[in-house]
């Protein structure tokens, strides 16, 4: 199988690209590399430095594969920092450039990671499945609920939306911006997590079976899937319950709750049955596992400055990129 993976140098493509290539995929990235390349050589995976705002590129790059993971988007969960007119041309333009490319070049299938964002606020313990009222707080959320619909708008190729859950745990290039991996390298390198709205409960997916479910979803027959959104959002915590599990792995570490005005209100209980029917899917790796690898890591030294470096922290990196480096053509 070939696949084309777009922002496949990014956190979670660092884990999925390898993961593919191991199984005998050739797999093409294109990655704009705002946070480098973290991608291990291999010999049946290209790496293409390019933007999906760039339509000639795209185009040339889809023929000749299966399939496409379109990782790529600007995931930010507060409002963007680069600008308006930047995220719109990632988010939803560069979906619909792959879409477009998909489409004249005969690919069979596209999955596209959505995300429990798009759900807002569920108020008390009521589980939302897929078919549950949508109802996006953020840029980030309401962008990936536009581009679900443009997605689902488009026929003459297999589509599948997966909306996942926070993802956790370590990656070749790491995210420390994110709520467990956040939550670990504040108890390493500070002994303090500080909560705010500690009554939001969170689902949480491990990278590694994000991985894992993209694999799968490529794997099985197209008429199952095809048109379906999948909720992938497995062991559903409060953020104070979050943080005291990083606490029972970290000893010594405080945990301060203190509300801070505005902040992040999204809270939601996601009901992954659909996925387990369907798929037979079923995680693998727990929270607890993602805690314990990104705290050896720290531990161990493999991240510089952990909580500054722009390379961790999405926001910082996409506020700090040039944007306008690469031009768009087409």
């Amino acid at each position: 199988m070939r696949v084309l993976i777009t922002g496949g140098a990014g956190y979670v493509g660092s884990a999925l690209v390898p993961a593919l290539a191991r199984e005998g995929a050739a797999v093409t990235v294109l990655d704009r590399m705002v946070f480098g390349n973290f991608l291990p050589p291999q010999e049946n995976v290209e790496v293409v430095a390019g933007d999906v705002r760039d339509r000639a590129l795209v185009r040339r790059l889809v023929p000749g594969h299966d399939a496409v993971i379109h990782l790529a988007f600007l995931s930010l969960d507060s409002d963007y920092e680069v600008g308006g007119a930047v995220a719109r041309e990632v988010n939803e333009g560069g979906l619909l450039n792959v879409l477009a490319a998909c489409r004249a070049a005969g690919v069979e299938r596209l999955i596209y990671p959505s995300s429990c964002s798009v759900y807002g606020a569920v108020p008390g313990d009521r589980l939302v499945d897929e078919a549950g009222a949508t109802a996006p707080l953020t840029d980030y959320a309401r962008y990936k609920l536009s581009t679900e619909r443009h997605l689902l708008a488009t026929d003459g190729l297999c589509r599948t939306i997966v909306r996942k859950a926070t993802i956790c745990g370590r990656a070749p290039r790491q995210r420390l911006d994110l709520t467990v991996n956040r939550m670990t390298a504040q108890a390493v390198c500070t002994g303090r997590i500080q909560v705010s709205r500690p009554e939001r409960v969170r689902p949480s997916l491990h990278v590694q079976d994000a991985c894992r479910l993209y694999r799968a979803l490529l794997a099985a027959p197209v008429e199952r899937v095809d048109g379906q959104i999948y909720n992938a959002a497995f062991e559903s915590r409060t953020v104070l319950a979050l943080a005291e599990l990083v606490r029972d792995e970290v000893p010594g570490t405080e945990v301060a709750v203190a509300e801070l005005p505005g902040g992040d209100t999204r809270s939601y209980r996601v009901c992954s049955d659909k996925l387990r029917r369907d798929l037979g899917f079923e995680p693998r790796f727990t929270v607890r596992e993602a805690i314990a690898e990104v705290r050896a890591a720290l531990a161990g030294g493999a991240f510089s400055e952990p909580l500054e470096a722009a390379c961790f922290h999405n926001a910082r990196g996409q506020r700090e990129h040039d944007w306008s480096a690469v031009p768009v053509t087409g």
